[in-house]
């Protein structure tokens, strides 16, 4: 009878291990499998998968960047910043479509945020009134990267990918050709 009881406890045993690891497995799948896609649901962070990136001295408004794919390969993609951020009395804010070309003037890069992403203009403070250079935002809070395409907005807006050999640097500022 002992020997019953111990089986049929080892039974059990074996059962409920059995079925914690189906429901573990499935688990970890469905977490390894989102983790696999890179999935960002807003967009931020982008220097923390992306080796490279600079604002293009020949495309006005537009930065491009080299990062990381879900396959754990590599891409250049340019993103139009139009698309996601607005001039406000001289400051620029992140917007989809905000359209900030329309009232800011020369744009670049610099490293004057921690993040080292900060993007900086000229913009108007209001019509008329002049220029603004003061302000510039840290683009780590508000580009992403999406399977080694950047975007902006909640994933609304995407960048394009560009071939590898059309990016090109002279000494620090950054080149798309054939573009």
């Amino acid at each position: 009878m002992v020997v019953f009881s111990q089986n049929k406890f080892l039974r059990y045993f074996f059962l409920l291990s059995d079925l914690m690891c189906v429901v573990l497995g499935r688990l970890g799948r469905a977490e390894s499998e989102v983790s696999k896609r890179g999935v960002q649901t807003r967009a931020d962070g982008f220097l923390s998968s992306c080796a490279d990136w600079g604002a293009l001295m020949n495309e006005k408004y537009k930065v491009a960047a080299y990062c990381r794919s879900t396959t754990g390969g590599w891409r250049w993609s340019v993103l139009n910043l139009n698309s996601c951020l607005v001039n406000v009395q001289g400051e620029l804010k992140a917007q989809d479509d905000g359209l900030f070309f329309r009232t800011c003037g020369p744009c670049w890069h610099d490293n004057s945020t921690s993040s080292w992403a900060n993007y900086a203009c000229s913009c108007e403070i209001s019509a008329g009134a002049g220029r603004h250079t003061a302000h510039g935002i840290d683009l780590n809070n508000l580009v992403g990267n999406d399977d080694g395409v950047l975007f902006c907005g909640n994933q609304r807006t995407h960048g394009e990918m560009v071939d590898e050999g059309s990016v090109t640097w002279s000494g620090p500022h950054l080149f798309i050709t054939g573009s």
